[in-house]
């Protein structure tokens, strides 16, 4: 089949591309059964250009293809590398399964990094010496050619070592990979910037052995020397990883430990506060022998009440000490039950508690109120912000907590209390923290 303009042009309308040939920067021809290149001289854009599969056997009429970057070639019937001369550009260049017997005419490709000469006629290292012409050469692909190596063994890794940027690097499949001595050895010491050869990577660990087996090599050492070198070697980088994993784990276990201790911090922070506020509490039950009604109003309905005329926050009857959070709702209103069945109030309920003073509580159990000789108050600590008033009757003890503008009207109920049981109310006033 011959590769005509109209042949290209339907290919281009099937796949899409550009009408216009120079616009198309990429040209599907491959597997299309052409016999040679032509008619392709307005296509003058192509960076890519795929003609493998076809029966080409010769490289010819790519003068106009100055932007050309990849060409694949492969699966062809070419037999020599020519007519390149105008394609600077190309990086990339595949001619494998072809019929090549020499790398050649290719020293004015300066960009070129990319060579794929897999299944050749490739037979000696002067066959392939010409790649010692390419200085940006990184991936030589010279894999199942016929490339023995018998006697120039030593030629074909000196025409690898000429390479200054090679970095990937196939040879298996020939003749040479049982030749070489030592082969792997000797290709890793002898190009030092070889990260992949044959189908494996090259780490560091391995370049290093392979360095000090091939110094004792260069040197003129045995191979004895050369492999006592190598186990030196392999000890020194064990010794070298025993080092860095105990580094990591003693610096794992301090980072850890800090951790630990920041969070020891908190806890003990945290423990020290929860002491100090229980000493606290342990003093206020101290000072006084009952818990302080708190302030505040309580709405009930439409009906606004200071938290000082809700039931006492202690009461006690009959040498028995009830202790009850003066804040009356839906929480505490079991226990403000229970709280008036040891009074002895088993009559009231919640709701008759709740917005009453401790008058009209005492008034409802006439029986429980005697009179009281007067009972000593220990001194509480100063605080300019709130005064506490203590009003003990013995039955019941009285505490309410009033700020100290409420102070008169602490006073007025004292005499109250006073007039109504005939009992002796001692007052005291002091600061609290």
């Amino acid at each position: 089949m011959m590769m005509t303009r109209d042949a290209i042009q339907d290919i281009v309308k099937k796949d899409g591309l550009y009408r216009t040939p120079a616009l198309n920067d990429k040209l599907y021809l491959q597997f299309r059964g052409f016999q040679s290149i032509q008619s392709l001289e307005e296509y003058t854009g192509l960076r890519v250009l795929w003609l493998e599969g076809n029966g080409i056997d010769k490289i010819e009429n790519l003068d106009y293809q100055k932007e050309l970057r990849t060409l694949y070639l492969q699966q062809n019937l070419i037999r020599s590398i020519e007519n390149l001369e105008s394609c600077r550009n190309i990086d990339t260049l595949d001619l494998s399964k072809n019929y090549i017997s020499k790398i050649e005419k290719l020293s004015h490709l300066r960009m070129l990094k990319t060579l794929i000469l897999s299944h050749n006629n490739l037979t000696d290292a002067k066959s392939i010496e010409h790649v010692t012409a390419l200085p940006e050469l990184c991936t030589l692909d010279l894999q199942s050619n016929k490339i023995s190596g018998a006697e120039d063994h030593e030629e074909v890794v000196k025409v690898v070592k000429m390479c200054p940027s090679l970095r990937v690097l196939y040879l298996k499949g020939n003749g040479i990979t049982k030749r070489i001595p030592f082969y792997r050895r000797t290709l890793l010491s002898s190009c030092s910037e070889l990260r992949y050869l044959d189908d494996r990577p090259v780490f560091d660990e391995e370049r290093r052995r392979c360095n000090a087996w091939g110094d004792v090599i260069k040197n003129g050492g045995s191979i004895e020397d050369a492999k006592q070198a190598e186990q030196a070697m392999i000890g020194l980088i064990r010794m070298e990883k025993q080092e860095c994993d105990e580094r990591n784990h003693r610096l794992f276990k301090e980072m850890a430990q800090c951790e630990l201790l920041d969070g020891n911090d908190h806890l003990v922070h945290d423990g020290s506060d929860g002491i100090e506020e229980s000493e606290q509490n342990k003093n206020k039950e101290n000072i006084c022998s009952s818990t302080d009604a708190t302030l505040g109003e309580k709405k009930v309905g439409d009906k606004s009440l200071e938290r000082s005329q809700c039931f006492p926050a202690s009461l006690t009857s009959q040498n028995k000490a009830v202790k009850w959070d003066s804040r009356v709702t839906t929480e505490n209103s079991n226990r403000a039950d229970g709280c008036c069945e040891e009074l002895g109030l088993s009559g009231l309920s919640q709701d008759d508690v709740f917005g009453r003073n401790e008058k009209e509580i005492r008034s409802d159990s006439p029986s429980r109120i005697k009179s009281c000789d007067l009972l000593p108050l220990p001194p509480l600590q100063n605080n300019a912000s709130t005064k506490k008033v203590s009003l003990r009757v013995d039955p019941p003890l009285v505490e309410t907590v009033a700020t100290q503008n409420m102070a008169a009207d602490a006073t007025q109920r004292i005499n109250k209390e006073k007039r109504l049981h005939g009992g002796v109310v001692a007052t005291h006033f002091s600061g609290l923290d």
